[in-house]
Parts: C-alpha cells; sequence; structure tokens
C-alpha cells in the first residue's frame, strides 16, 4: 500500500469517523444482514422438515445444551438429563440464535437448524421406500 492511500484512508470524513472505521462497519452490517439472511432459510427449512420440535442434533451428533445464557454443544456420551437438563429443540436454537446478541455470527447453529429433519418426515420417507420395493421373496 502507497504512502497516499494509507492517508486517504485514514481522512476525517467530517462527523467523527475515518474512511477505514466506516467500511468496516459496513462490512460488519453486510455479514449482518446475510447471517440473519441464512437463519431465516434455515428456520423455513426447519418448519419443511418438521423439526422444530425435535432434539436439535449435530453434524457430528453432538446435542446442545442451554447453561446459564450460553449453548454448549456437547457429545452424547457426556449428556446426563440429570445433571445438563432436556436438551435443546431445533426451535429452541432458532429462539436463541435469533435473540442472544452474542449469536448473531454463529454458523454452526443455522448449518444445525437447517439440516435437522423431524421424525414424521423420516417415516414417511422409509414408508416410502416400503411402497417402492414392495415384498420380495427369496428362493
Amino acid at each position: 500500500m502507497n504512502k497516499l492511500a494509507s492517508v486517504e484512508e485514514d481522512i476525517d470524513l467530517g462527523f467523527g469517523v475515518n474512511k477505514r472505521a466506516l467500511y468496516s462497519l459496513q462490512a460488519d452490517a453486510n455479514r449482518i444482514i446475510q447471517q440473519a439472511s441464512y437463519l431465516k432459510q434455515a428456520e423455513s427449512n426447519a418448519e419443511k422438515n418438521e423439526s422444530l420440535g425435535e432434539v436439535a442434533v449435530g453434524g457430528r451428533g453432538e446435542l446442545f445444551i442451554l447453561d446459564g445464557n450460553e449453548i454448549k454443544s456437547i457429545s452424547p456420551s457426556e449428556y446426563d438429563m440429570s445433571k445438563h437438563g432436556a436438551a435443546m429443540t431445533v426451535g429452541e436454537l432458532i429462539e436463541h440464535r435469533k435473540f442472544n446478541p452474542t449469536r448473531s455470527g454463529d454458523i454452526q447453529l443455522t448449518r444445525v437448524i437447517n439440516d435437522n429433519i423431524g421424525m414424521s418426515k423420516i417415516n414417511e420417507y422409509l414408508q416410502k421406500i416400503i411402497a417402492t420395493v414392495g415384498s420380495a421373496t427369496s428362493t
């Protein structure tokens, strides 16, 4: 970067913010808007997959628990209902992801919300497979 560009970026825009700070703020705002869009799509998929009331399970099988006001993921082997309480549902993850400002950029929770499928949808899929295969006999 040359000296002129460096000086130009630090020029005060007249209202107490330099260009670099303004561009950084603009980039942060764009990230927040994009994350909100991803969450909206994930919530739509969760409704379509009928998973809102199902226990949220991560891509590696981890469960999500609420520890105070913090969401933690734990492996199923570590999970103890008497110690951790009920594991969080997809619907609860959505609520905490939406209304907890510290989670506004949490891509992991958005993926979990998007990827979970309700038991009724899984059952429906299995029934279609069984109907397609039909009955088989062995000789």
